[in-house]
């Protein structure tokens, strides 16, 4: 478990020339603010699409369907906040996130 109590989540990649780079800036600009910095992705970013997935993976499926009519390449993204749901809502939750990406890449 984490100690920090920074209000500012970085997520996703941040355009910067190497992961030194991104590292060493965000925690020089953003400094006691960060809960926690990106990984060092760098490069492009890629859009995820946040499908929720309360009403079952072929829900999951039409959302994606409908939204590649407009967007044609995106990964999927879900909610944050597992650690106000039980291991076992987890498991289902990710076993249903695997299930929906198995399929929308098939």
């Amino acid at each position: 478990m984490s100690s920090s109590t920074g209000n500012v989540l970085l997520v996703g990649s941040v355009p910067f020339d190497s992961v030194e780079e991104v590292l060493e800036t965000c925690a020089r600009t953003l400094g006691a603010h960060a809960f926690a910095l990106p990984d060092g992705e760098i490069g492009d970013a890629r859009v995820f699409l946040g499908l929720e997935l309360a009403d079952g993976v072929d829900e999951m499926i039409r959302r994606a369907e409908t939204a590649r009519k407009f967007l044609p390449d995106f990964g999927v993204a879900h909610y944050c906040g597992y650690g106000r749901e039980t291991p076992d809502r987890v498991r289902e939750l990710l076993t249903d996130i695997a299930a929906g990406a198995d399929r929308l890449a098939g």
